[in-house]
């Protein structure tokens, strides 16, 4: 596991709001360095999140009925299908649109 995999997965229990930590994951996953979130990004984002988010809540696995890595593609899948994402990237903007 990453450093980075371990400090996006505690994000939801930091201070701020959405905005603030999708910002934080796009320079953790950012290897650019310019705030955009590819979908391998978002993807490894997010599947350390689900791991932590199945750890803290145990019910969420079975009420979800996806495992991580499945629940971390659906969201990528529905972010990616947006039209502003053609360009195989998102901003911290469209993916907290995607997060609202």
């Amino acid at each position: 596991v990453s450093a980075a995999s371990v400090c996006a997965a505690l994000l939801p229990f930091c201070g701020g709001g959405s905005a603030t930590k999708l910002r934080t994951a796009a320079m953790l996953f950012d290897p650019a360095g310019d705030g955009l979130l590819t979908r391998g990004a978002l993807e490894a984002w997010l599947q350390a999140h689900f791991k932590i988010m199945y750890f803290v809540h145990p019910g969420m696995r079975q009420q979800l009925g996806l495992t991580e890595d499945e629940a971390a593609a659906t969201v990528v899948d529905e972010a990616f299908a947006a039209p502003k994402s053609a360009a195989g990237s998102l901003s911290t903007e469209e993916a907290r649109d995607v997060d609202e």
